[in-house]
């Protein structure tokens, strides 16, 4: 979801991405690909699970911002992301996440649109 809407060209706007584990069984490596459109670009972020601020992997990957959680994510646990992103031009901005889960390679999908004025 994003928290800053509508943000101006120049201006940080800010999206939270939440995973949460409703399984019985703790998962690990999620792989998270941050897909931005042009009228964005992500930058800077933080990542918690619980209270405990946790460090995640951070690579490039076909264009998109990967982020790995490298340890597992217990059962009822949730990973709070907060992204940052430079709203680059004025229109309709797509923030696309894609998560990955080693088990299950069947990758799950969300958007969420934000508006960058002049």
């Amino acid at each position: 979801s994003d928290r800053s809407d509508p943000v101006k060209v120049g201006e940080e706007a800010e999206f939270e991405i939440t995973v949460q584990n409703l399984g019985l069984q703790a998962v690990s490596e999620i792989e998270l690909d941050v897909h931005s459109s042009e009228h964005l670009r992500a930058g800077s972020h933080t990542a918690k699970v619980g209270d405990r601020e946790i460090k995640l992997t951070v690579t490039q990957r076909d264009g998109a911002l990967r982020l790995v959680l490298p340890d597992s994510l217990s059962p009822d646990a949730t990973l709070r992301i907060t992204l940052k992103a430079t709203a680059l031009q004025p229109g309709d901005a797509e923030l696309r996440v894609v998560a990955t889960l080693e088990a299950d390679r069947t990758p799950t999908e969300t958007s969420e649109f934000t508006s960058i004025n002049p």
